[in-house]
Protein backbone atom coordinates (compact mmCIF):
# COMPACT_ATOMS: atom_id res chain seq x y z
CA UNK A 1 0.00 0.00 0.00
CA UNK A 2 1.53 3.32 -1.03
CA UNK A 3 1.70 6.26 1.32
CA UNK A 4 -1.09 8.14 -0.44
CA UNK A 5 -3.55 5.27 -0.06
CA UNK A 6 -2.46 4.77 3.55
CA UNK A 7 -3.15 8.39 4.41
CA UNK A 8 -6.49 8.20 2.62
CA UNK A 9 -7.42 5.08 4.61
CA UNK A 10 -6.46 6.72 7.91
CA UNK A 11 -8.46 9.81 7.01
CA UNK A 12 -11.49 7.68 6.22
CA UNK A 13 -11.20 5.77 9.48
CA UNK A 14 -10.80 9.00 11.44
CA UNK A 15 -13.83 10.53 9.74
CA UNK A 16 -15.92 7.42 10.40
CA UNK A 17 -14.90 7.25 14.06
CA UNK A 18 -15.32 10.98 14.61
CA UNK A 19 -18.74 10.90 12.96
CA UNK A 20 -19.88 8.06 15.23
CA UNK A 21 -18.66 9.91 18.31
CA UNK A 22 -20.50 13.04 17.23
CA UNK A 23 -23.68 11.13 16.52
CA UNK A 24 -23.44 9.40 19.89
CA UNK A 25 -22.81 12.60 21.81
CA UNK A 26 -25.57 14.52 20.06
CA UNK A 27 -28.26 11.84 20.14
CA UNK A 28 -29.67 13.39 23.28
CA UNK A 29 -30.01 17.14 23.22
CA UNK A 30 -30.60 19.42 26.19
CA UNK A 31 -34.04 21.05 26.20
CA UNK A 32 -35.29 18.43 23.76
CA UNK A 33 -34.66 15.06 25.41
CA UNK A 34 -33.92 16.44 28.87
CA UNK A 35 -33.85 19.73 30.71
CA UNK A 36 -31.92 21.08 33.66
CA UNK A 37 -34.03 22.09 36.61
CA UNK A 38 -33.27 23.88 39.84
CA UNK A 39 -34.32 22.52 43.20
CA UNK A 40 -35.96 24.84 45.69
CA UNK A 41 -33.42 25.75 48.40
CA UNK A 42 -36.14 25.28 51.02
CA UNK A 43 -36.51 21.54 50.33
CA UNK A 44 -33.67 19.05 50.24
CA UNK A 45 -35.11 16.24 48.19
CA UNK A 46 -32.19 13.83 48.16
CA UNK A 47 -30.57 13.22 51.53
CA UNK A 48 -29.23 9.82 50.53
CA UNK A 49 -26.42 10.27 47.96
CA UNK A 50 -27.11 6.75 46.68
CA UNK A 51 -30.53 7.83 45.42
CA UNK A 52 -29.90 8.97 41.88
CA UNK A 53 -33.36 8.85 40.32
CA UNK A 54 -36.53 10.52 41.56
CA UNK A 55 -39.79 9.47 39.93
CA UNK A 56 -43.10 11.25 40.37
CA UNK A 57 -46.07 9.11 39.42
CA UNK A 58 -49.77 8.55 40.03
CA UNK A 59 -51.68 5.32 40.54
CA UNK A 60 -54.47 6.88 38.48
CA UNK A 61 -52.21 7.61 35.50
CA UNK A 62 -52.42 5.02 32.66
CA UNK A 63 -49.01 6.06 31.34
CA UNK A 64 -47.48 5.49 34.79
CA UNK A 65 -49.00 2.01 34.90
CA UNK A 66 -47.60 1.22 31.44
CA UNK A 67 -44.21 2.69 32.41
CA UNK A 68 -44.08 0.57 35.56
CA UNK A 69 -45.00 -2.61 33.67
CA UNK A 70 -42.43 -1.87 30.98
CA UNK A 71 -39.52 -1.17 33.29
CA UNK A 72 -40.07 -2.52 36.79
CA UNK A 73 -42.45 -5.45 36.39
CA UNK A 74 -40.25 -6.91 33.65
CA UNK A 75 -37.17 -6.32 35.82
CA UNK A 76 -35.53 -4.75 32.78
CA UNK A 77 -33.37 -2.34 34.75
CA UNK A 78 -31.86 -5.16 36.78
CA UNK A 79 -30.56 -6.68 33.56
CA UNK A 80 -28.64 -3.52 32.78
CA UNK A 81 -26.13 -1.33 34.61
CA UNK A 82 -28.89 0.11 36.81
CA UNK A 83 -29.04 -3.02 38.95
CA UNK A 84 -27.82 -1.22 42.07
CA UNK A 85 -29.26 2.17 41.27
CA UNK A 86 -31.63 3.54 43.89
CA UNK A 87 -34.91 5.04 42.74
CA UNK A 88 -37.19 7.11 45.00
CA UNK A 89 -40.81 7.34 43.95
CA UNK A 90 -43.27 10.03 45.02
CA UNK A 91 -47.00 10.14 44.33
CA UNK A 92 -48.83 13.24 43.14
CA UNK A 93 -52.42 14.44 43.37
CA UNK A 94 -54.49 15.95 40.60
CA UNK A 95 -54.85 12.93 38.31
CA UNK A 96 -58.32 11.52 37.78
CA UNK A 97 -60.79 11.32 40.67
CA UNK A 98 -59.71 13.87 43.29
CA UNK A 99 -60.66 11.85 46.38
CA UNK A 100 -59.12 8.64 45.07
CA UNK A 101 -55.99 10.50 43.98
CA UNK A 102 -55.53 12.00 47.46
CA UNK A 103 -56.21 8.61 49.03
CA UNK A 104 -53.56 7.03 46.81
CA UNK A 105 -51.00 9.69 47.77
CA UNK A 106 -51.70 9.12 51.46
CA UNK A 107 -51.37 5.36 51.08
CA UNK A 108 -48.11 5.78 49.23
CA UNK A 109 -46.92 7.80 52.23
CA UNK A 110 -47.85 4.82 54.41
CA UNK A 111 -45.99 2.48 52.05
CA UNK A 112 -42.82 4.59 52.27
CA UNK A 113 -42.94 4.81 56.07
CA UNK A 114 -43.52 1.05 56.41
CA UNK A 115 -40.94 0.26 53.68
CA UNK A 116 -43.40 -1.85 51.69
CA UNK A 117 -43.37 0.11 48.43
CA UNK A 118 -42.30 -2.88 46.32
CA UNK A 119 -45.03 -5.05 47.82
CA UNK A 120 -47.97 -2.73 47.28
CA UNK A 121 -47.20 -0.74 44.14
CA UNK A 122 -48.36 -3.27 41.55
CA UNK A 123 -51.45 -4.43 43.50
CA UNK A 124 -52.56 -0.80 43.92
CA UNK A 125 -51.96 -0.05 40.25
CA UNK A 126 -53.99 -3.10 39.26
CA UNK A 127 -56.66 -2.49 41.88
CA UNK A 128 -57.31 1.00 40.55
CA UNK A 129 -56.76 0.58 36.82
CA UNK A 130 -57.30 -3.10 36.02
CA UNK A 131 -59.68 -4.86 38.41
CA UNK A 132 -61.19 -1.62 39.77
CA UNK A 133 -61.36 -3.21 43.21
CA UNK A 134 -60.01 -0.01 44.78
CA UNK A 135 -62.44 2.89 44.76
CA UNK A 136 -62.57 4.19 48.37
CA UNK A 137 -60.81 4.12 51.76
CA UNK A 138 -62.09 0.69 52.78
CA UNK A 139 -61.18 -1.09 49.54
CA UNK A 140 -57.75 0.58 49.51
CA UNK A 141 -57.13 -0.40 53.14
CA UNK A 142 -58.15 -4.00 52.53
CA UNK A 143 -55.94 -4.44 49.49
CA UNK A 144 -52.98 -2.62 51.05
CA UNK A 145 -53.03 -4.81 54.18
CA UNK A 146 -53.18 -7.97 52.08
CA UNK A 147 -50.46 -6.90 49.64
CA UNK A 148 -48.11 -5.67 52.37
CA UNK A 149 -48.86 -8.73 54.50
CA UNK A 150 -49.25 -6.66 57.64
CA UNK A 151 -51.69 -6.61 60.54
CA UNK A 152 -54.59 -4.17 60.21
CA UNK A 153 -53.49 -2.49 63.45
CA UNK A 154 -50.16 -1.62 61.87
CA UNK A 155 -51.93 0.00 58.94
CA UNK A 156 -54.26 1.95 61.22
CA UNK A 157 -51.36 3.11 63.40
CA UNK A 158 -49.47 4.26 60.32
CA UNK A 159 -52.56 6.04 59.00
CA UNK A 160 -52.75 8.12 62.17
CA UNK A 161 -49.02 8.64 62.61
CA UNK A 162 -47.27 11.98 62.46
CA UNK A 163 -44.64 10.58 60.07
CA UNK A 164 -47.21 9.62 57.45
CA UNK A 165 -49.05 12.93 57.74
CA UNK A 166 -45.78 14.86 57.41
CA UNK A 167 -44.65 12.78 54.43
CA UNK A 168 -48.01 13.26 52.75
CA UNK A 169 -47.56 17.03 53.00
CA UNK A 170 -43.98 16.70 51.76
CA UNK A 171 -45.06 14.77 48.67
CA UNK A 172 -47.46 17.57 47.74
CA UNK A 173 -44.75 20.18 48.31
CA UNK A 174 -42.20 18.29 46.24
CA UNK A 175 -44.42 18.11 43.17
CA UNK A 176 -44.79 21.90 43.35
CA UNK A 177 -41.09 22.40 44.02
CA UNK A 178 -40.13 20.45 40.90
CA UNK A 179 -43.00 21.96 38.89
CA UNK A 180 -44.31 18.53 37.94
CA UNK A 181 -46.67 19.07 35.03
CA UNK A 182 -47.08 15.50 33.81
CA UNK A 183 -46.27 11.99 34.97
CA UNK A 184 -44.25 9.88 35.00
CA UNK A 185 -41.78 12.67 35.75
CA UNK A 186 -38.18 11.44 36.01
CA UNK A 187 -35.37 13.38 37.66
CA UNK A 188 -31.76 12.17 37.40
CA UNK A 189 -28.95 13.24 39.70
CA UNK A 190 -31.14 15.80 41.39
CA UNK A 191 -30.85 18.21 38.47
CA UNK A 192 -32.08 16.79 35.15
CA UNK A 193 -35.61 16.01 33.99
CA UNK A 194 -36.02 13.37 31.28
CA UNK A 195 -38.64 14.33 28.70
CA UNK A 196 -39.97 10.83 28.12
CA UNK A 197 -42.17 11.57 25.11
CA UNK A 198 -39.11 12.61 23.08
CA UNK A 199 -37.48 9.18 23.33
CA UNK A 200 -37.76 6.64 20.52
CA UNK A 201 -41.07 4.78 20.87
CA UNK A 202 -40.65 2.60 17.79
CA UNK A 203 -40.75 -0.41 20.10
CA UNK A 204 -40.50 -1.11 23.86
CA UNK A 205 -36.87 -2.15 23.45
CA UNK A 206 -35.84 1.00 21.60
CA UNK A 207 -37.58 3.14 24.20
CA UNK A 208 -35.92 1.28 27.07
CA UNK A 209 -32.51 1.48 25.43
CA UNK A 210 -32.93 5.22 24.92
CA UNK A 211 -34.05 5.59 28.52
CA UNK A 212 -31.06 3.63 29.83
CA UNK A 213 -28.53 5.43 27.64
CA UNK A 214 -29.84 8.87 28.55
CA UNK A 215 -29.69 8.04 32.25
CA UNK A 216 -26.08 6.94 31.79
CA UNK A 217 -25.25 10.31 30.30
CA UNK A 218 -27.13 12.32 32.93
CA UNK A 219 -25.57 10.37 35.80
CA UNK A 220 -22.20 11.77 34.75
CA UNK A 221 -23.45 15.29 35.41
CA UNK A 222 -22.38 16.59 38.80
CA UNK A 223 -25.17 16.95 41.37
CA UNK A 224 -25.79 20.61 42.07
Amino acid sequence: MNIKKYILLLSSLFFFTFSNVCLSSTKFVQNIHYELIKQSPSIKLIKDPKIQIIEFFSFLCPNCYDFYNMIYKTNFLNKKFLKNLKVKKYHINGIGNKKLSELATYNWSIAIVLHVEDKVILPIFEGIQKSHKIYNYFTMRKLFIKAANIDKNIYDAAWNSFLVKALNIKQKELSKTWNVSSVPFIIVNNNSHIILNTLDITSPNTFLNDYINLIKILLKNKIK
